[in-house]
């Protein structure tokens, strides 16, 4: 997306870590995504079995309330708010051991080929 003029700081916020948001950063990469950091004085990791949902509910994405799994397309990952993108743990909502290192992998690819396909490049 360098080719193109924005007046946007950066093209691309991946919120969150692990073998997803890697996953996300390396494929934004590929396609030459602009960059963004954002500067903290202190990063908690934290890893826990229940998602918390408050983040997607805030962002209107619908949530189903017995399984706490979130409405997204499997094939793009993109949940039900046009340009909002899912991926790790948090697509499995109460099963989060369903999602492993070897399988999120592939989200980044997924969510990233997508979002390059919707500005109408050609993939990579």
């Amino acid at each position: 997306m360098n080719n193109q003029k924005s007046e946007k700081p950066f093209d691309l916020a991946i919120i969150g870590a692990g073998p997803a948001g890697i996953s996300c950063a390396l494929a934004a990469k590929k396609y030459n995504f602009k960059e963004i950091s954002i500067q903290a004085d202190a990063i908690l990791l934290l890893t826990g079995y229940r998602p918390n949902c408050e983040l997607l509910e805030k962002a209107t994405i619908n949530i189903n309330k017995e399984t706490l799994v979130p409405e997204f397309d499997e094939d793009t990952l993109e949940s039900n708010v046009n340009g909002i993108y899912l991926a790790g743990s948090i697509i499995a909502g109460k099963n989060s051991n369903k999602i492993f290192i070897e399988n999120s992998r592939e989200h980044g690819d997924k969510i990233i080929n997508h979002v390059w396909n919707s500005i109408g490049q050609k993939s990579i």
